[in-house]
């Protein structure tokens, strides 16, 4: 859960200024030829409302969360629970990730507002289970919206139930404001007590920060 998010950062290689750019310092430009047109491109329709159809649009690539973003704000992330693999006998040692803190044997948390090129790397990851989530079944068995949240319930015991949450942005469309894969239902107590008010001062924390910070 925890290690899915927290995947290498990826660089983001863009194209910034490619008409001042696009030549040498000294070098001129030549002009565009007659009747040439400068190719655009297409417009992001507006999301004003969530349902599962949209997050299954998202989960195919259809929509990208990129796109539905406001980069001076970022989005946050909260994880928390545990990394064991019930599966493995003797599993693997974990390594702690980037914003993560170990809080005892094999349960975790980590928080982090992410902007630039680490939000880039956390949404591309966002995409991946998204679409693992989906995998061939209709959305709306998989996900359930209410206002501005959308909620994928854990499939297995051991699975993870994610929550992303949106709201307005500064053009009045949604964007995507936190993920928060924080599981508390397979912990003992006072670890689940622990974890849930952690989680609800992060929450907070979160909020009230920006990529300007």
């Amino acid at each position: 859960m925890g290690k899915s998010l927290m995947c290498a950062i990826i660089a983001v290689l863009g194209a910034v200024g490619l008409g001042a750019c696009g030549a040498r310092q000294g070098e001129a430009t030549e002009p565009a030829a007659a009747g040439a047109t400068e190719q655009q491109a297409p417009a992001v329709e507006p999301l004003t409302e969530l349902s599962p159809e949209v997050m299954g649009r998202f989960a195919s690539g259809e929509l990208r969360l990129a796109d539905f973003v406001d980069p001076g704000r970022g989005v946050a992330f909260i994880w928390g629970g545990s990394v064991e693999d019930p599966s493995q006998e003797e599993p693997e040692p974990y390594e702690l990730q980037a914003h993560e803190e170990l809080v005892a044997e094999g349960i975790v948390r980590g928080s982090v507002r992410a902007c630039g090129a680490e939000l880039e790397s956390r949404l591309a990851t966002a995409h991946q289970m998204l679409a693992s989530f989906v995998q061939g079944q209709p959305a709306q068995d998989v996900f359930t919206c209410e206002g501005t949240v959308c909620t994928r319930e854990r499939a297995t015991e051991w699975d993870p139930t994610v929550v992303y949450t949106f709201q307005p942005g500064p053009d009045g469309r949604l964007v995507l404001e936190m993920v928060d894969m924080v599981e508390r239902s397979m912990l003992a107590e006072p670890l689940q007590t622990q974890l849930a008010e952690w989680a609800t001062a992060e929450r907070a924390r979160l909020a009230a920060a920006s990529c300007a910070e």
